[in-house]
């Protein structure tokens, strides 16, 4: 899937002004997926906004109000690990060994 910046990115939830392109940056993208941080102009709040467009002529758009600021994004840039079911029951274990 090719990416591209959207011409419109939505309205913010918190005061309804239009999400401007020149405030979104990239957070992460791949074949599926682009998560976009966007600051409102009007109201200054923040958003992660996930565009997926994985069938043909459908995009989902899911927009997460967040404190984390652009220069927290880096980050979420690096490769991890993801977490899999064994570090959970890992942790509940811990937890539970404490309680």
């Amino acid at each position: 899937m090719q990416h591209k910046r959207a011409q419109f990115l939505g309205s913010c939830p918190h005061c309804s002004s239009e999400l401007r392109q020149e405030k979104a940056v990239i957070v992460k993208k791949d074949s599926e997926a682009v998560t976009f941080h966007v600051d409102c102009v009007s109201c200054k709040s923040s958003l992660l906004l996930t565009v997926q467009s994985g069938v043909p002529g459908l995009v989902t758009t899911v927009g997460v109000p967040t404190d984390l600021e652009k220069k927290d994004i880096a980050r979420f840039k690096k490769d991890v690990r993801a977490i899999t079911t064994d570090d959970v029951l890992e942790l509940h274990a811990y937890l539970e060994k404490d309680a």
